[in-house]
């Protein structure tokens, strides 16, 4: 994957797996690319655990086949972390701002 900012602070290699991701409710199904990743391709995807609470994780998704793969957690450094957790948080702002002129 071709990362988004020229300033790329992290890169990491992971295969296309799928993990954590109900990627066949879309028709996806992973590829098993190698991929190498920066800071700018890692999102956060969520899903409610059992009781009912909301888990974050850090993702990426495959530019071959579309599946969205789980990244380990560890694997992630904080700074890579905060940068997701922003781009996530201004989605949802524009998501609500949105809601509310309709």
């Amino acid at each position: 994957m071709e990362g988004k900012q020229t300033n790329l602070i992290w890169k990491q290699n992971i295969k296309c797996t799928g993990a954590g991701n109900k990627n066949y409710l879309m028709g996806n199904i992973p590829c098993g690319k190698d991929m190498q990743i920066s800071e700018a391709d890692v999102f956060v995807t969520q899903a409610l655990n059992y009781e009912g609470e909301q888990d974050l994780y850090y993702s990426v998704k495959c530019s071959d086949c579309g599946c969205t793969t789980d990244i380990c957690e560890k694997l992630v450094p904080e700074d890579v972390k905060a940068l997701a957790l922003k781009k996530y948080s201004d989605k949802k702002k524009i998501r609500f701002i949105d809601s509310l002129e309709k």
